[in-house]
């Protein structure tokens, strides 16, 4: 690469190339955050199109309906 910085509106892949290399966590965030937009509006059109969500994740374990069993005194802890 040439010793001189390319300006961004005359050479906009050029300086894309040059910020990607030089100045990468801002180059990233930029692309990432330019991208949001384009997220906001896929998940709708996911739904119009016959894609459903997942079922959610159980956050808690599902009892028995009966009894519990006590527990033996040989798994309890010696005092």
């Amino acid at each position: 690469m040439s010793g001189t910085i390319p300006h961004f509106w005359s050479q906009p892949f050029r300086y894309m190339r040059y910020a990607s290399h030089v100045y990468p966590a801002r180059f990233w965030s930029l692309i990432i955050g330019g991208a949001f937009p384009f997220v906001l509006l896929a998940i709708p059109i996911r739904h119009r199109l016959g894609y459903e969500d997942s079922p959610r994740i159980p956050m808690t374990y599902p009892l028995p309906n009966r009894r519990r069993e006590p527990v033996p005194n040989t798994y309890d802890d010696p005092k």
